[in-house]
């Protein structure tokens, strides 16, 4: 079987693919230092990204081998957390719950439509999104959010290393969807000015995502403040009023719930060996568990007067 059969076979299944030689991963950290050098992104944000992702092939992978990029349908969770006698609900955008299992899943899926004894490898910090921009499953939106035609915005991404040759696979350049020409929706609904009008990338330092994905000890600043805040990670704003999310969009997904003790204890920021049992079996189910110490400082800002509870 060739891997073409294998990705138009998760395809019918009603996920996304698109393959490309192994050697391309390496590639990407020039695109990254291209940017910064360039001043097109902020140094310690491109910093920041290139430290976290894994950018070389597997140990001992095949230099004819295959990475696989597969989107998966994802949707908004709703999370309730108990606070002072009411019930905040907080959201959470897709990729951010379940990412580990959705990957292993999609890994699995295709582990199971190959030849037995074909090597597959779940790379979990690989660059997605621009992996998925140059093999040509996915497009840029004015927002630097990718977007696949029938999913928008709204799907979990994952790598998967695969022993056998692609047949070449599509590198395209980064680019803009046609329609976002003439649109502005996006920008003019950052809370924080990040999208701006006179060049294609974000202006990530200023974005909400980036602040609350910082570790937890770092505050906020100043100036990200009140209703900029919208989700638990991440942000919805340019999602939520995009048209090529209109059709997705759907109702949000019933997410974890935190009894009042349960989320005071969130706020303290206790280490996750040290949370009660079952709160911990809870966020570990959401896989949550790993955002632990981001939750005192993300949570806080949607609870009134939780500033003081930590």
């Amino acid at each position: 079987m060739k891997l073409t059969d294998a990705v138009a076979k998760l395809e019918g299944r009603g996920h996304r693919a698109a393959a490309v030689p192994v050697g391309r991963l390496s590639e990407l950290r020039d695109h990254y230092e291209r940017l910064s050098r360039r001043g097109v992104i902020d140094w310690q944000f491109a910093r920041e990204l290139l430290s976290g992702l894994t950018l070389l092939a597997p140990d001992g992978a095949s230099p004819s081998g295959s990475l696989v990029v597969v989107a998966t349908r994802d949707r908004i969770v709703s999370c309730a957390f108990g606070w002072r006698g009411a019930v905040v609900e907080v959201p959470v955008p897709p990729t951010y719950l379940h990412l580990r299992r959705k990957s292993r899943e999609a890994a699995l899926e295709l582990a199971e439509l190959l030849p037995r004894g074909v090597r597959t490898e779940c790379i979990i910090n690989a660059p997605h999104k621009l992996l998925a921009v140059r093999s040509g499953l996915a497009r840029y939106g004015r927002n630097n959010i990718t977007y696949i035609p029938g999913l928008g915005s709204f799907y979990w991404l994952t790598t998967v290393y695969a022993d056998l040759p692609c047949d070449g696979g599509e590198w395209l350049e980064p680019s803009m969807m046609p329609a976002c020409e003439g649109c502005t929706r996006c920008a003019a609904s950052c809370p924080t000015g990040a999208i701006p009008d006179d060049r294609f990338l974000l202006r990530a330092e200023l974005c909400v995502t980036y602040w609350n994905e910082k570790p937890g000890d770092e505050p906020f600043p100043a100036w990200l403040a009140g209703s900029a805040h919208n989700c638990l990670m991440g942000c919805l704003r340019c999602q939520l009023v995009c048209p090529e999310n209109q059709a997705v969009l759907g109702e949000a997904e019933t997410g974890p719930s935190f009894a009042e003790d349960e989320t005071k204890i969130l706020l303290r920021g206790r280490e996750p060996e040290d949370l009660p049992e079952v709160l911990r079996a809870k966020l570990e189910e959401w896989d949550l568990l790993e955002w632990a110490s981001l939750l005192p400082r993300n949570l806080a800002v949607h609870l009134p007067g939780a500033g003081g509870e930590a």
